[in-house]
């Protein structure tokens, strides 16, 4: 099954962004704008016509208004035709998290919006039907790709998993078992926080440093905290999760100063071999300490993963 996440974001300035999000658990749907009240549907007075019929016109009236398209696009492609019945799909809103799964075959559209289950104020046009949990998830029990996915600002995209771990997650909690996860699955289930807490823990007691706890305020974007050793000397860490690449020449000022540690979670450092001074940690590294001091790291970790 695909997996995917929208933000719930109010189509009108009538709608907070709780009371719209409330509105789509409670009416049972996932939904996107371009509304009645938008005046593209001028000439389709009759709202017996198709989803798509809606869509193909609602197309023509942007083009002809100069309007960008490119979302339009995107969006109503993965309601119409991506989206299948039994895909999971996530939601969020105030740090609490909704798993549904599409219950509907084909994408529908909003052709009474005066009426009770979607009223014109919400400006939902096209929309698919969710079964949504009752259960709230707060984000420790949310897999951290999940969480990361919504950093896009995108209304609507996929989320892409390395095996099933993702999905797993989402049938056993729509079945309403439990399952513990091999610690290998640790990169897409784990948030960003945790993983950058976990490598500070490994440099902590495999290269016996020190976290100087007030640099992790610090505003800065080429470390997340320092660190020291017994005889005094320097150290600074940079965790990049998911995707996200690292260059190692941004760090060569600053490698003058103290001796710097690189980690990301998909192992993409570059350059590396121009700095005696900057090191990568690898991501089997962090996968061997999980494994050896599962017992002591932070309960939201211990969550995930059998022992």
């Amino acid at each position: 099954m695909n997996i995917w996440r929208i933000n719930c974001k109010p189509g009108s300035q009538l709608v907070e962004h709780k009371e719209s999000f409330k509105k789509w658990i409670e009416k049972e749907f996932v939904g996107i704008g371009w509304s009645k009240e938008e005046n593209f549907l001028v000439g389709l007075e009759n709202i017996n016509i198709s989803a798509h019929a809606i869509k193909e016109h609602i197309y023509e009236s942007l083009k002809k208004s100069n309007y960008r398209t490119r979302s339009y696009i995107t969006y109503t492609n993965i309601l119409f035709n991506r989206m299948k019945k039994g895909d999971y799909i996530w939601t969020r809103c105030d740090g609490i998290y909704k798993l549904g799964i599409i219950i509907d075959e084909n994408c529908l559209y909003n052709t009474c919006p005066n009426e009770d289950f979607i009223p014109n104020r919400y400006q939902i046009g096209f929309y698919r039907k969710v079964k949504w949990l009752k259960k709230d998830f707060v984000e420790n029990e949310v897999p951290g790709k999940i969480i990361a996915s919504f950093r896009n600002p995108s209304t609507l995209q996929k989320v892409y998993e390395n095996k099933n771990e993702l999905s797993l997650y989402c049938k056993i909690n729509i079945e309403n078992n439990s399952i513990h996860f091999p610690i290998a699955d640790w990169k897409n289930l784990l948030s960003a926080e945790d993983i950058e807490e976990i490598v500070g823990l490994y440099l902590q007691i495999e290269k016996k440093l020190y976290i100087y706890t007030s640099t992790c305020k610090e505003d800065t974007s080429l470390i997340e905290f320092q660190l020291i050793d017994i005889k005094g000397n320097l150290y600074g860490v940079q965790v990049k999760s998911g995707n996200t690449n690292i260059n190692a020449d941004e760090y060569f000022d600053l490698s003058k100063k103290m001796k710097i540690f690189l980690f990301a979670t998909n192992d993409n450092i570059y350059n590396l071999e121009k700095y005696k001074n900057i090191e990568k940690i690898e991501s089997k590294e962090i996968t061997f300490f999980i494994e050896k001091y599962l017992d002591i790291l932070p309960k939201k970790v211990r969550f995930w993963f059998e022992k």
